[in-house]
Order: structure tokens, then C-alpha cells, then sequence
């Protein structure tokens, strides 16, 4: 029987959707993990849920395919992904629970790690293809440093001091950080190296959105021929390489218009689209609307 995990469930602000739990087997005396376990109960949610295996072994039932577990295991369930430990043997993990489309999170910031990429939107897509083995695995010392974060984390939400959000915002924020570089740090397998190419490439582009890109210098900076770089976009964001460029700059057109008094003509330069005309063409044909109207929207009270 598949079942649905709903946030309203499990998160004590919904404004400021963050909880964790400290995960054990039922024959370990679990009295930490969440009221609502469904870790041995096929199951999908409403928000995302990062896993950090610190004890142990299991079998991860993911979408139809099994994966092995096993201590220092680091991967991202998202969405309503079907998912469940089919076995487990004294598996002990902390189950972080969020929703990063409500929260604050820099993810501007975020962007410019390639471990980011990697972990949050490219291991995922890829996790059957590769069989789990471009997830991030850590090593005893980083284990130990991500560890100290979620415990961290997990004494806040029991505790439930005032200010409980706040630190536990601040804490996902520099767990995501640690994790994404500790990813761009690790070459583990080849899967994984195939991976941070990628994200090397989209954290590029996102840093230096404005730049001229061509495919071949993409491809160049990714090490892989234009027709695998291709693919691998086509299969990770649902673009082509240069498509993702444009997304990017209209992405950041966007925050122009709302947070500036530059000029249409102005952000269209700044941004890397240096004709006006077919900036516009361009923003409407993703929004619906040309730039000046969305300007003027945001105007209105």
C-alpha cells in the first residue's frame, strides 16, 4: 500500500518548514524518529527529505529499484519519489525534512558549488541510471563533520527553544554548503566524476550567466563531446545547454526588474542579451508577459 506523507504532519512552523529526526530500527527502542515512521512503508511526501546514514546497513527501495545503504550514505528523496528501507540492520540515520520552495534559502548562492548541483538535482536524475553509485558517500572525518550539523539540528527540534527556526535555517544552510562541498571534493566513483562535470558546467553558467557561451566551450569545460553534453542537459534540467543559459539570464532579468531602476535595454545587456527586441521576445515566450508588464505588476498594490 503506498502512502503520502503530508508536511502539515511533521513540521511545527510552515512558515519555516524544517524538522529533524534521528532515525533508529524498531528493535533499537526508537523514541526519536517522527510519530508518522513510514521508513518501512512505501511512501511518497510533499517536501523534500535528505538522508545521512551514520549507522549500520539497510536495503533503500527507491522508485522500483533497490539500493544498498550503509553508513556515511548521504542522498535526497524528493517530492512525492515512492521510497522505503525494505530491510534495515541497526541502521541509524537522521532524516531531514524540508521544503526548499518556502524557505529563504540563498540559492544564488548555493549555485556556484558544483557539489550543489550534483547532490540536489543531478544525483537524483540520475540514481537509477547509475545504480545509486553517484550518491555521496563520506568518509569517516566527513561523516563525523556533517554529523555534529544534524545532531545540532536535532536537538533543536527537540528542545524547542524560542528561535528554534531560525537556527535550524541557519544550520540547513550550512549543511547544504558542507554537503555540496565535500561533494565537489570527492571522486569516488566514475559516476560521480561524470556528474561533477556537469555540475561544473551549470555552476559556471550560473556564476557567469552573461558570458558569450558557446557548446563548444561547454563542452570543453564538461571534458565530453557536444552530443553527450547534450544529453546529459536534455536528461537532468529538460534543456539543451544553451537554453539553460538563456533560463538562466531571464531567471536573473527577473530579480533586475523587480529590485532595480535599470532600464529594459540595460538588463537586457546586463545579462548577456544584448539586443532589447529579442530580450523581450525571449521573456515572453517563457512568462507570458513582456518585461516592462511584469515591471509593472509587481508596481501595482
Amino acid at each position: 500500500m503506498e502512502r503520502k506523507a503530508f508536511g502539515q504532519n511533521y513540521f511545527l512552523n510552515t512558515r519555516y518548514p524544517i524538522i529533524v529526526y534521528r532515525v533508529r530500527t524498531p528493535e533499537q527502542a526508537n523514541t526519536s524518529g517522527p510519530a508518522l515512521d513510514y521508513s518501512e512503508k512505501k511512501h511518497g511526501h510533499d517536501f523534500s527529505e535528505l538522508v545521512i546514514v551514520t549507522q549500520g546497513t539497510g536495503v533503500h527501495w527507491v522508485e522500483g529499484m533497490e539500493f544498498n545503504t550503509v553508513s556515511g550514505d548521504v542522498f535526497l528523496i524528493q517530492g512525492m519519489q515512492q521510497h522505503y528501507f525494505k530491510q534495515r540492520k541497526d541502521l541509524v540515520f537522521f532524516n531531514i525534512m524540508f521544503k526548499p520552495e518556502v524557505l529563504p534559502l540563498p540559492i544564488d548562492q548555493f549555485e556556484n558549488i558544483p557539489g550543489y548541483h550534483a547532490i540536489f538535482y543531478l544525483e537524483p536524475a540520475y540514481r537509477k541510471k547509475h545504480h545509486f553509485n553517484s550518491h555521496l558517500h563520506l568518509d569517516i572525518a566527513g561523516l563525523e563533520m556533517v554529523s555534529q550539523i544534524a545532531w545540532r539540528m536535532w536537538s533543536e527540534t527537540k528542545q524547542r527553544h524560542p528561535g528554534m527556526e531560525a537556527a535550524l535555517l541557519g544550520d540547513l544552510i550550512v549543511l547544504i554548503v558542507t554537503l555540496s562541498r565535500l561533494y565537489s571534493a570527492s571522486t569516488q566513483t566514475p559516476q560521480s566524476h561524470a556528474l561533477l562535470r556537469i555540475a561544473n558546467v551549470i555552476g559556471k553558467i550560473e556564476h557567469a550567466y552573461s558570458t558569450n557561451w558557446t557548446l563548444d566551450e561547454l563542452a570543453l569545460l564538461a571534458g565530453m563531446s557536444k552530443a553527450n553534453l547534450h544529453k546529459a542537459f536534455k536528461e537532468t534540467t529538460g534543456k539543451s545547454p544553451i537554453d539553460y543559459v538563456i533560463q538562466v539570464r531571464l531567471k536573473h532579468a527577473k530579480t533586475l526588474l523587480s529590485h532595480s531602476a535599470l532600464s529594459i535595454t540595460e538588463i537586457a545587456f546586463q545579462v548577456g542579451l544584448n539586443d532589447s527586441n529579442y530580450f523581450t521576445r525571449l521573456f515572453k515566450q517563457a512568462f507570458g508577459m513582456t518585461p516592462s508588464t511584469y515591471r509593472k505588476q509587481l508596481k501595482q498594490p
